[in-house]
C-alpha cells in the first residue's frame, strides 16, 4: 500500500513539475519586467520634475502646492542622476514664508527664456507585453503613453513657436502674440507633465 501511494506520488510530481517550473520561470520573468519598467518610469518621472519646475517658474506660474508636489518627486528619487545640491536648495527654497517665495518666485520669472524641452523617449514600455500583467495596470501603463505622446506633441509646437520668436519678420503686436503662444505652451507642457507623474506614481504602487 505504501509502495504504490510512492508510485502515484511520483507520477502527479512527474506531471506537475513542468508547470511548476513554468509558472515559476513566467513569475521571474514578469517581476524583471516590472522592475526594470518601474525603473524606466522613475527616471522619467524625476526628469518631469525638474521640467515642471523650470516651465512655471520661468512663466510665473508655480505655488508652493506645486512645488511641494515637485518636491515628493525629489525625495523619493533614488537613481544614479539624483541632483542633490539642487534638491538641498530647492529644499531651502520652499521652506520660506508665502511673501518670500513668491518674491523668490517673481524673480525667477522671465518670458524671454528659451527653453530647451527635450521628447519623452520609453523604450523599454513601448516593446514590452503588457498583457502578462493586471488589468488596472496594463490600463494604467496605457495612460501613461497616451500622456507621453501629448506631452511630445506640445513639445513640437512650442518649438515651432520659439522659432518664430527668432523671425525678423514678425514685429509689434503679432511678436506679442507668438510670445504668448509660447508661454501657453509652456504651462500646457507642465500641467500635462504633472498628471504623468501623477499616473507615474499610481503605476509604481501596484505590484502586479
Amino acid at each position: 500500500m505504501e509502495q504504490t501511494l510512492y508510485i502515484i506520488l511520483g507520477w502527479l510530481l512527474a506531471l506537475l513539475s513542468p508547470r511548476i517550473i513554468d509558472n515559476t520561470k513566467k513569475l521571474y520573468l514578469k517581476n524583471e519586467i516590472r522592475d526594470a519598467l518601474f525603473c524606466e518610469l522613475d527616471e522619467i518621472r524625476y526628469t518631469q520634475a525638474f521640467v515642471i519646475y523650470n516651465l512655471l517658474t520661468t512663466t510665473g506660474k508655480a505655488d508652493k502646492n506645486i512645488l511641494n508636489r515637485i518636491g515628493t518627486v525629489f525625495k523619493a528619487y533614488k537613481g544614479f542622476y539624483k541632483d542633490e545640491e539642487f534638491i538641498d536648495k530647492f529644499n531651502k527654497f520652499l521652506i520660506k514664508d508665502d511673501s518670500e517665495l513668491d518674491t523668490s518666485l517673481k524673480g525667477q520669472y522671465d518670458l524671454n527664456v528659451v527653453l530647451s524641452l527635450k521628447r519623452i523617449y520609453t523604450p523599454f514600455l513601448d516593446t514590452q507585453t503588457l498583457s502578462i500583467f493586471s488589468p488596472e495596470f496594463q490600463q494604467i501603463a496605457y495612460d501613461i503613453k497616451r500622456r507621453i505622446r501629448m506631452i511630445n506633441e506640445e513639445i513640437s509646437i512650442s518649438f515651432e513657436f520659439n522659432m518664430k520668436t527668432f523671425d525678423s519678420s514678425i514685429i509689434g503686436e503679432n511678436h506679442e502674440r507668438v510670445k504668448d503662444n509660447v508661454t501657453k505652451s509652456y504651462v500646457s507642457i507642465a500641467n500635462m507633465s504633472i498628471n504623468l507623474v501623477t499616473s507615474i506614481d499610481r503605476l509604481l504602487k501596484l505590484k502586479k
